[in-house]
């Protein structure tokens, strides 16, 4: 039944990425042909216009994903929705997971605009491959700076690249149902804004706590040729308190110099993030089963 869910999501969604994956190759199109050619003035505006596309294409995907979510639980479709003979657990987790293939088609062709402005960019100087050569380059030194192989660089790239869509289903989800439930469902559509503002709040307290006094630091020590790192068990409030607070902008290398030769990076503010996905998945989940339209 899980399966069926997902697919009735797709064709809901489907009909509104009918127009905007069309308009994204439309404008990647022109800015390749356009920027090519070197054609003044529309040459370099539909560049940016491709760049733009490329840049907006997943965030304009994951708004559809979160309007689908509102429509499908809390408006006249959700009659429907709700009436299926499935668990509440299924619904949430059909959202998820379609939500979730349709962040992945997206990345992909986001990732294949990419490439094609970095195509245009070396056309238009003379050297095809020259932009896409950089990058890989670029990609290349990277990990081995911050002392990670090129295998592990690859990995932390996809695992922030799902935690950025657990995060963002997980609080959306979070702000939508709770926006919609007994306590602010008489604000309407501004429910939920109410709650992610206060969400986001939150999340702010709970970051800068996370970051600056909780006994958990990434010590980073400049190198020569990379960065050192390790973890320790220190509140970065010391450290941070060692540089000092002068309002002025600091050079980097006194700064480090000021903080013994090191940085300390709180690594609390991501204990407290994934305290905060865990608690929105179980609360939205079990949120959801308690959905009533009447």
């Amino acid at each position: 039944m899980l399966g069926k869910l997902i697919k009735l999501d797709f064709r809901m969604v489907r009909s509104q990425l009918k127009w905007v994956i069309p308009i994204f190759m439309l404008l990647l199109t022109s800015a390749f042909i356009f920027k090519s050619f070197n054609i003044p003035v529309l040459g370099t505006l539909m560049y940016v216009l491709g760049i733009i596309a490329t840049s907006a294409l997943v965030p304009v995907v994951l708004v559809l994903v979160l309007a689908h979510y509102y429509r499908h639980f809390y408006t006249n479709q959700g009659y429907l929705t709700h009436t299926l003979p499935v668990t509440s657990s299924h619904r949430y987790h059909a959202k998820m997971i379609s939500g979730f293939l349709l962040y992945v088609f997206s990345s992909l062709v986001a990732v294949f605009g990419f490439f094609i402005i970095l195509l245009t960019e070396g056309i238009s100087k003379g050297n095809t491959m020259y932009a896409i050569n950089e990058f890989f380059r670029i990609m290349g030194i990277w990990p081995a700076y911050i002392g990670l192989s090129t295998f592990a660089g690859v990995l932390l790239i996809v695992g922030i690249w799902l935690l950025v869509y657990l995060n963002f289903f997980t609080t959306m989800s979070l702000a939508v149902t709770a926006g919609m439930g007994r306590r602010f469902n008489r604000f309407g559509v501004g429910g939920p804004f109410l709650v992610y503002i206060i969400l986001y709040v939150v999340n702010q307290v709970l970051g800068f706590l996370g970051l600056f006094f909780i006994p958990l630091s990434l010590r980073i020590s400049p190198r020569d040729t990379f960065l050192e790192m390790r973890v320790v068990t220190e509140m970065p409030i010391h450290n941070f308190l060692e540089i000092g607070i002068t309002g002025q902008n600091i050079p980097l290398e006194e700064m480090i110099e000021r903080g013994g030769g090191h940085f300390d990076l709180g690594l609390g503010v991501f204990i407290f993030s994934f305290a905060f996905v865990v608690f929105s998945y179980f609360y939205t989940k079990r949120q959801v089963g308690k959905v009533n339209l009447r």
